[in-house]
């Protein structure tokens, strides 16, 4: 769903936010691969965002390489968070 070229997607998505938001969840919008479309996801209120605008999918033995490589750096540029979950790492942007 292209939100920066279709209105009708914005609404889309922001109704799903405040949607979700007003049942108690948070949001992690999929497959972002713009600079543009992570802004718009923060000025309608997403909480978290993944896709290739950061990486594309790695295996989890890949995923330490990356971010040993250049990972933090990538993500301290884009106030990014890292969970640690059953000692696994995935990684989530904080969009607030």
């Amino acid at each position: 769903m292209d939100l920066t070229t279709n209105k009708n997607n914005e609404v889309i998505v922001r109704s799903t936010i405040d949607l979700a938001h007003n049942l108690g969840y948070q949001v992690i919008a999929e497959g972002v691969e713009t600079t543009e479309a992570l802004n718009l996801l923060k000025k309608l209120s997403c909480d978290c965002a993944q896709g290739y605008f950061f990486t594309p999918p790695l295996p989890a033995e890949k995923f330490e390489f990356w971010l040993q490589d250049n990972g933090w750096e990538i993500l301290s540029n884009a106030d990014s968070l890292t969970h640690f979950h059953n000692n696994m790492s995935a990684t989530k942007r904080d969009l607030n």
